[in-house]
């Protein structure tokens, strides 16, 4: 199959939206444990680990499936695939945690906020505090740029290393010329 006849755009958009559907699930379970219970920190380990490994799996799994479309494809072409799935997952996911905390979770996040503020309030002066509120006012904001930065170096470190397995290259090419 020739690379002209799939959208590699639009597969990589599906792709990412299936990728970021791991860690959707992960922030609305940990979201959901009982914050005041003893055990739901420790239940939240092994979570992120399942989501960690998860992820990965999931980007090699759909870089490897997008692969398989071509007769050849080079390590630049599967890596640039993989980047820009990780990109449109990172959108998705950013734009989640944004959501989740202006709007579905907000009672969580502002009762974060004054267990933050009420021991930051015992550590700095007034006049330090009145230079961090405006930073964690905006908290929702950074946090969506924040996360859009992290997770895009994440799957750019993990493409990178994925596409070496996905690339396929025909050994009997540099024969035919």
């Amino acid at each position: 199959m020739k690379m002209e006849n799939i959208n590699k755009w639009k597969s990589a958009a599906t792709d990412g939206l299936i990728l970021s559907a791991v860690t959707i699930v992960y922030l609305l379970v940990t979201n959901l444990l009982p914050s005041d219970a003893k055990w739901s920190s420790f239940a939240t380990i092994p979570l992120w680990i399942a989501k960690f490994g998860g992820c990965i799996w999931l980007l090699y799994w759909l870089m490897r499936l997008y692969s398989m479309k071509f007769e050849t494809i080079t390590y630049k072409s599967s890596f640039a695939y993989g980047t820009l799935v990780s990109l449109f997952s990172a959108i998705v996911c950013s734009c989640w945690q944004y959501f989740s905390m202006t709007v579905l979770f907000s009672k969580s996040t502002d009762t974060m906020m004054a267990q933050v503020l009420s021991v930051m309030s015992s550590q700095y002066t007034e006049e330090q505090m009145e230079a961090i509120m405006p930073v964690l006012d905006n908290l929702p904001q950074i946090s969506l740029f924040t996360n859009l930065v992290y997770y895009t170096l994440f799957g750019l470190i993990v493409s990178a290393i994925v596409a070496n397995y996905t690339k396929k290259a025909n050994p009997f090419n540099d024969l035919t010329r």
